[in-house]
């Protein structure tokens, strides 16, 4: 599990040019025809191993995949079932839910930042440091939500949704 203050990073290259899908679809309440986010098999793999590399050498608290919803939403999950916030390092939107695949986001103790670094640099992959966990907060820049809101959001998703439908 997270822990506090391990710093979040992310694993995998990001395509600027990838879609912010379900935040595009979330602001236009239609369908996005002319979606561009791409499978790259290589990346996907050798992703994937360094993510296991690490957890076998311990080095890392956690790790999540990047998808639906982008880093966004994977910090938010990770918030809420850690039950533990973050405070992140300002960016745009589109980058924090831009939805390029092959992508994680690990958690890490800084006492082991060090060595994270030269395997990242030993086994070619691309590593971004987003911020720090802890708090109550989850804090992306200025913006800024409280976890128990989150959480509450989370937990109620269906019941809200129904509100709404019924409305």
């Amino acid at each position: 599990p997270v822990k506090q203050n391990d710093i979040y990073y992310v694993v995998g290259e990001t395509d600027t040019k990838a879609t912010a899908l379900a935040l595009e679809s979330e602001l236009s309440q239609t369908q996005i025809e002319d979606v561009n986010i791409k499978v790259n098999l290589e990346d996907e793999k050798r992703n994937g191993q360094f993510i296991l590399h690490l957890f076998y050498k311990k080095l890392i608290s956690s790790a999540h995949d990047v998808s639906d919803g982008g880093i966004a939403l994977a910090l938010c999950e990770l918030a809420i079932v850690n039950g533990l916030g973050f405070r992140i390092i300002e960016g745009s939107l589109e980058y924090f839910f831009n939805e390029t695949q092959g992508r994680y986001i690990i958690s890490i103790n800084p006492s082991n930042e060090k060595q994270l670094f030269y395997l990242a640099k030993e086994k070619k992959i691309t590593l971004n440091k987003l911020g720090v966990a802890g708090g109550t907060t989850l804090s992306f820049g200025s913006n800024i939500i409280q976890l128990d809101h989150a959480i509450n959001l989370y937990d109620n998703a269906i019941s809200n949704m129904m509100d709404i439908e019924n409305s």
